[in-house]
């Protein structure tokens, strides 16, 4: 409600001072999602495994997911030598059902037959549960071409990766199954400077709180560094975090996030003929999750971390966008790591499984290796295009893959068709494909765009 609060006042602001802008767009777009898990086995437990006990998650054989995203975004003022500089605003909200299990799974701790219950209420109340997220809500200023300043809610986003990106250590961990995600923007009061074409140096304050916290805690305000040296056929990127608390941000079940660790990063993108070569690196203080013992209990990893990137782009002459990926993940789990998160699942098979243990297994940054291959043909005779990844991991031996076809019906209405397949080639390395509870995932979405 809180927040509710706050978006509605927000609101009000804007709308008053939108007659100050020149130029005001209005965009966004609906769109609803049909999910169906095919299985082989057609049981009463037909989802079940180690990570969706008693199908804790409420799995079903075809479900429905509408989306509406609304963009606001608006600009005024002059140049520099008016006296007054240029300005604007962007707010972008999200509106989408609520994942009532989840929530309630995560609000009594894991305990299944409370969230069982409570969520029995609720489907006979006849109610439905929609979530509103705010993405954008910055206001920026220009001087000239040297300096941007910008605060509230904005998008902070470093490197060059489609699959995975290390350096992003700001934002959510990013994976190559992570289809129409819209990130969400950063709460940061952010200085930019540019010098020409040569050089661009952000220096931002962030504010990420405490869970459930009501004000302003000091302790929460953390530092950001980015530059960016670009040259003919070539461009250099380098960041880092500094986090005053990061003792608190320890674990992914602390009181801060998981990205929260102090860090610092470097990566490059070279133009060689045509070939796209580009590749990053991030340091960490100490790991980002956690790793089973042996015991039943959860430990966070000391000692510098390190995750890496190295990618190849090509665009063929028929268009065929083609890109190769491999990508180090130093904080996934080696095959004995996995055996253990296997073991941990096992003690919970009789009983309520808690979501910090449950979410420890995440496709595509699980295993310590991967490589993916990403292959996108346009057709432009139908106004669509097909598209093809796989992913394989070496130390797993787990395979993912992704084909899609996607078509615009008119300027306006897009349909998109995504199979999504999860295979282990050897069920004793445990993949991702050990731990999900469905292995074919088949995605028909069709989009409003305005």
């Amino acid at each position: 409600m809180r927040r509710v609060k706050w978006l509605v006042l927000f609101m009000v602001v804007l709308l008053s001072v939108v007659p100050c802008f020149s130029d005001v767009v209005v965009s966004g777009d609906t769109s609803v999602s049909v999910t169906i898990l095919p299985v082989t086995d057609y049981s009463s437990d037909r989802f079940d495994s180690l990570l969706n006990p008693n199908n804790m998650m409420e799995l079903h054989d075809v479900s429905f997911s509408p989306r509406f995203v609304g963009k606001i975004s608006a600009s005024g003022g002059s140049p520099v030598d008016a006296g007054i500089g240029e300005y604007g605003f962007d707010f972008w909200f999200l509106v989408e059902p609520i994942g009532i299990p989840g929530l309630l799974m995560a609000i009594t701790a894991g305990d299944t037959s409370m969230s069982s219950s409570v969520s029995e209420v609720l489907k006979y109340s006849d109610y439905e549960f929609y979530g509103l997220k705010l993405l954008r809500a910055d206001i920026n200023w220009s001087v000239g071409d040297l300096f941007n300043i910008t605060i509230g809610r904005q998008p902070i986003f470093v490197g060059y990766g489609y699959g995975w990106s290390p350096m992003n250590f700001v934002g959510s961990l990013k994976t190559p199954f992570d289809f129409g995600r819209i990130e969400r923007g950063i709460d940061a009061l952010t200085l930019e400077y540019n010098a020409g074409n040569i050089l661009t140096a952000d220096i931002s304050a962030l504010y990420r709180p405490y869970d459930y916290a009501t004000g302003i805690d000091y302790g929460a305000i953390e530092g950001f560094a980015k530059l960016v040296f670009s040259l003919p056929y070539v461009e250099f990127s380098f960041d880092g975090l500094y986090v005053y608390d990061s003792d608190s941000s320890a674990t992914t079940t602390g009181t801060r996030g998981a990205t929260q660790i102090p860090a610092v990063g470097g990566g490059f993108m070279l133009d060689l003929s045509g070939i796209g070569v580009y590749g990053e690196v991030a340091l960490f203080e100490r790991s980002r999750r956690e790793y089973p013992d042996g015991s039943g209990n959860l430990e966070v990893k000391s000692g510098v971390q390190l995750d890496g990137l190295l990618g190849l782009e090509y665009t063929f002459p028929w268009d065929m966008n083609a890109i190769i990926e491999y990508y180090y993940n130093g904080e996934g789990y080696n095959l004995e790591e996995r055996v253990a998160y296997k073991n941990l699942l096992l003690m919970y098979s009789n009983t309520y499984l808690p979501a910090d243990i449950a979410s420890l297994m995440r496709p595509g940054c699980f295993s310590k290796h991967y490589l993916l291959l990403y292959l996108m043909q346009p057709l432009y005779d139908v106004n669509g295009e097909v598209s093809l990844s796989l992913l394989f991991s070496p130390d797993s031996l787990g395979l993912g893959v992704i084909p899609g076809v996607s078509y615009n019906l008119s300027g306006s209405v897009s349909a998109d068709l995504v199979y999504m397949g999860f295979f282990s080639l050897d069920k004793s390395r445990y993949s991702e494909a050990y731990f999900l509870p469905v292995k074919n995932v088949i995605r028909l979405g069709i989009k409003y765009s305005f």
